[in-house]
């Protein structure tokens, strides 16, 4: 007799006593059971499932998105600058706490908008630079200047009312807000 054979008759030999086989079959549902029981879960795992899609959409926003949103809501708060002055080079000396050269957007300088002042604003997490500019007509936009975090792509986007406009120049993202002027 052969190894194998010994160890299928071992095997084949052992059986369960009939109380441990209740035991096991008080733990199985009955098939309707089963049944009844993915009718009710079922309804529960959709709306989760629909839960879950919106939780990743929001999550997955793109980086422009965020910001852009971010830009919108700093614009529509209408805070006052805390350096007046119509000098992108006084700002630079004035604003300390920049980790950058406060400049003037070449994409910006054959609109002629004038600087009125500035102030600190945090974006993305790091400290920017909030630039409060005036165009011909006399309507208010401000203009945010951020180190760049990443690379990305220019977007023009409404945010809340918001017209923001996100490009990059050099290491700096550049985001222009107009519009939704009512809290100002």
């Amino acid at each position: 007799m052969t190894m194998q054979r010994m160890l299928r008759d071992h095997y084949e030999s052992k059986t369960l006593r009939p109380e441990a086989r209740a035991r096991i079959a008080n733990l199985v549902p009955e098939q309707n059971d089963r049944g009844r029981w993915v009718r009710a879960v079922i309804p529960f795992a959709m709306a989760a499932t629909v839960v879950l899609a919106a939780l990743l959409g929001v999550f997955a926003q793109s980086p422009a998105a965020k910001l852009g949103a971010e830009i919108a809501h700093n614009h529509a708060r209408g805070l006052e600058p805390e350096f007046e002055t119509a000098s992108y080079e006084e700002l630079t000396e004035r604003m300390h706490r920049l980790d950058f050269a406060v400049r003037a957007p070449n994409r910006l300088a054959a609109r002629g908008f004038r600087l009125v002042g500035a102030r600190y604003c945090s974006l993305d997490g790091r400290i920017a630079a909030q630039l409060r500019l005036v165009d011909a007509r006399d309507e208010t936009l401000t203009l945010y200047l951020v180190r760049s975090g990443h690379r990305m792509e220019a977007a023009r986007r409404r945010h809340s009312g918001v017209a923001v406009e996100l490009w990059q120049e050099g290491e700096l993202t550049y985001g222009l807000a107009q519009g939704n002027e009512g809290k100002r």
